[in-house]
C-alpha cells in the first residue's frame, strides 16, 4: 500500500500508509475559511464555496458545517451562523 491514501470510516481522516502519519492539516486555516464564509457574504466566500469540497476539511465537525453551507448554497439561501446551525439540525448533523 505504498503511498496510498485512505479514509477511515467514522472520522474520514486521510492517512498516508507509507509514512504512517496523518496528512498535513491546518485546523486554524479551516477555522478561518469557515469563519469567513459565515461572517462575510461576498465573491471571495462564494469562490471558496465553489472551490472547496467537504473532504477538504480535516475535522469531522468542520466537514459537517461545510456540508450544511453547501446545502444552503445549492438552494441559494442566505448563509450565516444561525441559518447554518438550523441547517445542521435539519440535516441531522
Amino acid at each position: 500500500m505504498k503511498g496510498k491514501q485512505m479514509s477511515t470510516n467514522q472520522s474520514n481522516h486521510k492517512l498516508n500508509f507509507k509514512e504512517g502519519y496523518l496528512i498535513p492539516q491546518a485546523i486554524e486555516v479551516e477555522e478561518a475559511v469557515l469563519g469567513a464564509i459565515l461572517l462575510e457574504n461576498n465573491k471571495d466566500t462564494r469562490f471558496a464555496i465553489n472551490f472547496l469540497e467537504v473532504d477538504d476539511f480535516f475535522k469531522l465537525e468542520y466537514q459537517y458545517i461545510f456540508k450544511a453551507i453547501l446545502s444552503l448554497y445549492s438552494k441559494s439561501d442566505d448563509i450565516d451562523l444561525i441559518i447554518v446551525l438550523e441547517e445542521l439540525k435539519k440535516l441531522g448533523l
